[in-house]
């Protein structure tokens, strides 16, 4: 079950559609924000991470992370053992780091698309949405702490949940939500209404309304960590 860094912006098999946007604002020493992902008619598994810290171990990490992910064997993981596995190697590939700090926040999401069901499993951050019939909500993930962190007995868990006819998840890294103005952070609260504003629209154009939402409430004052945003659906 090899992942791969995703270069496209977007994607479908079959009725099954996604997208992504990232606004990098990290410099060349820090890890930035990274999306993998690995998409089939069976079944559609995304990791996106955050990577954070200072120095050239950030970076490092970012590096080590996509190797890892390039050789996973064997067969599919779920999400929270896709977790404890990066977890382990990345503990055991730091374990003698001492000069530089960093963390991966990660979110681990697998659809299969037989039967509309997710599976996810959460390192931290990012935070999720999911649209349903009422419309969009958030979906409460716990966590496991970061990945590759200070607890090397971290315990990651599944979250499921279906995924019915015409819904959609949509998870945004804290560079998303820590985007300020004077009076303080868009927030997660800001997610939702510009998500809400977006309605039923294509995937690419729901990730494009909560961009342009962020830079009309931030102006100039982005977060210095880059801000991913991934949604998918039917």
């Amino acid at each position: 079950m090899c992942l791969h860094p995703v270069t496209a912006t977007e994607g479908c098999v079959g009725a099954f559609r996604w997208a992504w946007h990232v606004e990098v604002q990290g410099g060349s020493h820090r890890g930035g924000d990274r999306l993998f992902a690995r998409v089939d008619e069976s079944q559609a598994t995304f990791l996106l991470a955050d990577v954070s810290g200072n120095g050239p171990t950030a970076a490092d990490a970012a590096d080590a992370l996509a190797l890892f992910l390039a050789n996973l064997q064997p067969a599919p993981l779920d999400p929270a053992a896709l977790l404890r596995t990066l977890h382990t190697r990345l503990c055991q590939h730091w374990a003698a780091s001492v000069d530089d700090y960093w963390f991966v926040d990660a979110l681990a999401v697998r659809l299969t698309l037989s039967t509309g069901t997710i599976e996810a499993a959460s390192g931290g951050a990012p935070n999720v949405w999911v649209r349903e019939m009422a419309g969009w909500a958030r979906w409460e993930i716990p966590s496991g702490g970061y990945i590759g962190g200070p607890d090397e007995n971290a315990v990651f868990v599944v979250a499921a949940r279906p995924l019915d006819p015409g819904g959609m998840l949509f998870a945004a890294t804290d560079g998303v939500t820590d985007a300020r103005d004077p009076d303080g952070a868009f927030g997660v609260i800001g997610v939702s209404a510009a998500l809400a504003s977006a309605g039923g629209a294509e995937p690419r154009n729901v990730v494009g309304a909560v961009f342009d939402a962020v830079r009309t409430f931030a102006k100039s004052s982005w977060p210095s960590s880059d801000a991913t945003g991934l949604i998918f659906g039917w």
